[in-house]
């Protein structure tokens, strides 16, 4: 069980927090932080969409730098998060960052 949780829920116009908690939740007494989760129209999505297939058709999105994998594990870059203390949970750090620039993505001024 991990000490952080993210989930979504729902506050009601009289100021209600509803939530479903997983089994694993912690337990005790916990912080809870609200944030309003940005909702996207569907021609937003639909654009949003459309630039990530392209990307993932682009055959330079997956070009490589040539490094074989001991070369990278050699790297003083891998394992460079390993022990920071302000991420606690490094896969949720990272889809922030991913969630954050593509949100910057949506709302670029072309």
């Amino acid at each position: 069980m991990s000490d952080m949780i993210t989930i979504q829920g729902q506050v009601t116009e009289d100021g209600q927090l509803i939530v479903q908690l997983p089994p694993d939740a912690p337990r005790g007494t916990v912080q809870v932080t609200v944030k309003r989760i940005r909702q996207y129209t569907p021609e937003e999505e639909a654009a949003a969409d459309a630039e990530f297939m392209a990307m993932m058709n682009d055959p330079a999105t997956f070009t490589g730098t040539g490094l074989t994998v001991a070369e990278i594990m050699d790297s003083p870059l891998y394992g460079i998060w390993a022990n920071r203390e302000d991420v606690p949970d490094s896969a949720e750090y990272v889809a922030e960052m991913r969630r954050r620039s593509r949100e910057r993505r949506m709302h670029r001024e072309d």
